[in-house]
C-alpha cells in the first residue's frame, strides 16, 4: 500500500515520480474494488449480466495477476484433488 502526503510529494520527488505514484494509486484502488466485488459474489449479489461482468472484471485486473491465472500448477490441482477427498 502507498500513502504519500502532499508534503511528500512536494518535498520529497520529482515531477518524474508522479506517474509512477498514479499508476500505483490506481492499482491499489482496483485491489479494493475486486475484493468488494468477491464479497459480493460470495454472498451471490452480482447486479450485472454475465458477459458485462466478465468485460469489467478483466479490465480491473491487473496484468501480473491475468498471468498468474492463466497458469497451471498440477502441484496445486493434485492438491485440491487430495483435498476433495
Amino acid at each position: 500500500m502507498l500513502n504519500v502526503s502532499q508534503t511528500a510529494i512536494e518535498n520529497e520527488f520529482y515531477m518524474v515520480d508522479l506517474p509512477f505514484l498514479i499508476q500505483k494509486k490506481h492499482e491499489q484502488q482496483n485491489a479494493e474494488l475486486l475484493v468488494k466485488l468477491q464479497l459480493l459474489i460470495a454472498s451471490n449479489n452480482r447486479a450485472m449480466e454475465e458477459s458485462d461482468y466478465k468485460q469489467f472484471i478483466n479490465a480491473i485486473t491487473p496484468k501480473e495477476i491475468k498471468a498468474d491465472m492463466n497458469k497451471f500448477d498440477r502441484d496445486k490441482f493434485e492438491q485440491l484433488r487430495r483435498m476433495q477427498g
